[in-house]
Parts: structure tokens; sequence; C-alpha cells
């Protein structure tokens, strides 16, 4: 998502993700510890998708 959100609006109109919060605050801000966090804070709402479809496509394999 972060690719198309900046090359179409680079962030502006109220089209901010994560993605370019992470961006902005450790290219245009300096604040690397802060884009850190927010890294941290994407990986903990992404990891439990990404552990649900793991399980869920092995059990559509097993089934085959």
């Amino acid at each position: 998502v972060f690719d198309i959100v900046y090359v179409l609006t680079d962030g502006r109109d109220k089209t901010q993700v994560i993605a370019n919060l992470f961006f902005a605050e450790l290219f245009r801000n300096s604040q690397a510890g802060r884009a850190a966090a927010i890294v941290v804070v994407l990986l903990v709402l992404i990891l439990p998708i990404l552990v649900y479809q793991v399980r869920h496509f092995r059990k559509e394999e097993a089934a085959r």
C-alpha cells in the first residue's frame, strides 16, 4: 500500500497509512526511534493475520 499512496498523493489529502507515517518520521523528521516504534506496532498488527493465513493455507494443503 505504501508505494501506491506515496506515488499518487505524497501523503496529502488525509491519505496517511502507517507505512507513510514510518517513512515521514524516519526520512523527513529524522526520528529513527519513533520510526522504529511505528514499525513494531505495524509488526504487532500484521503478525496475527500472517499466522492465521499460514495455518489456513497448511490446512488446505493437508486436505488435498
